[in-house]
């Protein structure tokens, strides 16, 4: 295990991602590919951002490992998850109770796991997921979009958290094809803000 930006990779820039906020990253599994590939995606999310975050007690744990074998989640192993499944079989997670963010392994449908998840703080913490354009965005889209996504307000935090993933993923053309052109405004107004490319 390295704590900070361990085992390079971080994406570009140099300064980005892990790189940015080494105390708030614990990173295990540094040589593992998906390691690897979660440190890179985290830095297409803005370096402001990430250190907001951090400031406000975010913590990301990044590896190739389920989520009982992060530091402090062992006993979920068996828990069920909202969906049914247990989280001994899922890769990754926030969890409001620590603010921590894990990205790991597993099968997922995510355009990223670490982006989703942080989607998922940055919802909670900034309070984006339960914006009016967010509730626009969702309401719009939500039943042509998979279960997961439903007309719930869980599906919303859902559909928040993965729209941060592909905005940073695939751009801003990108979730202004799917989602509207406003929704992927707002997301280059508020959780891109100041990023010269998303």
């Amino acid at each position: 295990m390295a704590k900070g930006p361990g085992g390079g990779g971080q994406g570009s820039g140099g300064g980005g991602g892990a790189a940015a906020i080494p105390q708030a990253v614990t990173i295990f599994d540094s040589y593992a590919s998906i390691t690897q590939q979660n440190l890179v995606d985290m830095a297409l999310l803005p370096t402001a951002l990430l250190r907001d975050l951090a400031a406000q007690g975010v913590q990301w744990q990044i590896g190739d490992r389920l989520i009982p074998d992060f530091i402090g989640y062992a006993g979920m192993r068996n828990r069920l998850t909202p969906d049914g499944r247990t989280y001994g079989s899922i890769g990754g997670m926030y969890s409001i109770i620590d603010s921590t963010v894990l990205a790991g392994g597993g099968p997922h449908g995510s355009a990223s796991m670490v982006l989703h998840e942080t989607g998922h703080a940055i919802g909670n913490v900034l309070g984006y997921h339960d914006s009016p354009q967010t509730r626009a965005a969702h309401a719009a889209n939500w039943h042509k979009l998979p279960s997961y996504f439903d007309n719930t307000d869980r599906g919303r935090r859902e559909f928040f958290a993965e729209s941060v993933a592909q905005h940073a993923k695939y751009g801003r053309e990108w979730t202004a094809n799917a989602y509207g052109k406003p929704y992927s405004d707002y997301l280059k107004k508020t959780v891109f803000k100041g990023q010269k490319k998303s």
